[in-house]
């Protein structure tokens, strides 16, 4: 048996459909967490870019993709000048801080509406010990705009946008993963990929597969736990008696006292506290107990009627939200995995607390097969 846990306050946004049911959220989570894209080999210089340039760090991803032969300048691009690439107070996030400690990177362009604060935090790097890797480094409104400046293509793109506004099939304004794979851009995307609708993100991931095999690039989605020193354990310790657990169980407290940011807590936009945080945790599972079957989850919760005692002061935080787009304060599932161990997964607000710490302290038991 594995046990998970941890004790968070997070800020990070999602979304999914308006009036999202229980089960429309599990099997949003599901759909985006077992994306059909396949983990390959990559090349060493592309790897180190959405892998393994995190070795020490809270950000590092989970790697799916082809071998792009990457040659000399690495280009990056950001798509979003907000706190997840450039860092915040809500937590430790700041892709743009660590990326430019590598050797061959260089910055081609921030993408993002609000140009003012695109180029403040241009003028800001521009300043410090590494300003000479954003001395090109351009503004840009939209990221179709930046592919079409042959100066400002990126070797890679890091995707850092509220959800609502990326991991579509269809819709103009939020497919950008689609447009920037078929323009030949390496992707890093911060997790969940898309929390829209099941069958959408089923789609997207399949045709987003068919482009990285053509055009050949590297897609990555920010799940960093599973190279934990604690999953790295765990895993190594399962595979030295050939075993597979009969049990994951995963708990995530939330420090809610914190977290102000409305999108949050209307699940129209953040898709819940399962889509928005606790798919670190299904894809932690997987990576333990293999794929789950979708049709086997069960789930209960308690709703937003529940009044939570250290909110933030109105008009911050759900104040303002609808009761029927208030998010869940305890979600609890169960499952089945193809390997035939069980899943439990129990996400809560329930901490009183703005500290953040990501423990997994694990618990194995393992089973030999």
């Amino acid at each position: 048996m594995l046990t998970l846990t941890q004790f968070a306050s997070s800020g990070i946004r999602t979304v999914v459909p308006s009036k999202v049911s229980l089960v429309a959220q599990r099997r949003s989570v599901l759909s985006l967490s077992s994306l059909s894209i396949k983990r390959a080999r990559a090349d060493a210089r592309t790897c180190q870019l959405v892998h393994c340039y995190m070795r020490n760090t809270m950000c590092r991803s989970h790697v799916y993709a082809g071998s792009p032969q990457v040659q000399g300048e690495i280009r990056i691009a950001f798509i979003g000048a907000g706190g997840i690439n450039f860092g915040s107070p809500e937590g430790p996030w700041n892709h743009s801080s660590r990326l430019q400690l590598l050797p061959d990177v260089t910055f081609s362009a921030i993408v993002d509406p609000n140009n003012k604060l695109a180029q403040e935090r241009i003028d800001t790097l521009q300043k410090g010990e590494h300003g000479n890797k954003w001395k090109d480094t351009k503004v840009f409104t939209t990221y179709r705009e930046m592919l079409e400046d042959s100066s400002a293509k990126p070797t890679a793109a890091f995707i850092g946008l509220p959800p609502m506004y990326h991991g579509a099939l269809e819709d103009p304004t939020a497919n950008i993963e689609l447009e920037m794979a078929k323009a030949g851009v390496n992707l890093f995307v911060e997790k969940p990929l898309s929390v829209r609708p099941a069958a959408e993100v089923a789609q997207l991931a399949h045709e987003l597969k068919h482009i990285q095999e053509q055009n050949n690039v590297v897609i990555a989605v920010g799940y960093m736990f599973r190279y934990s020193a604690m999953a790295q354990a765990a895993k190594k310790i399962l595979k030295e008696h050939n075993a597979t657990p009969l049990a994951v169980i995963a708990r995530y407290a939330c420090g809610y006292s914190d977290i102000k940011k409305r999108d949050w807590w209307d699940v129209s936009l953040c898709g819940g506290p399962i889509v928005e945080q606790a798919t670190h945790f299904v894809d932690l599972m997987r990576f333990f107990a293999g794929e789950i079957i979708e049709d086997t989850v069960k789930a209960v919760a308690v709703g937003p009627q529940q009044k939570l005692s250290d909110m933030p002061e109105p008009p911050l935080a759900e104040a303002e939200v609808p009761m029927e787009r208030r998010i869940n304060r305890v979600t609890a599932a169960v499952w089945h995995f193809s390997s035939g161990a069980v899943g439990s997964l129990t996400h809560s607000l329930v901490l009183h607390t703005s500290h953040y710490q990501t423990g997994h302290p694990p618990h194995t038991s393992p089973h030999a097969s």
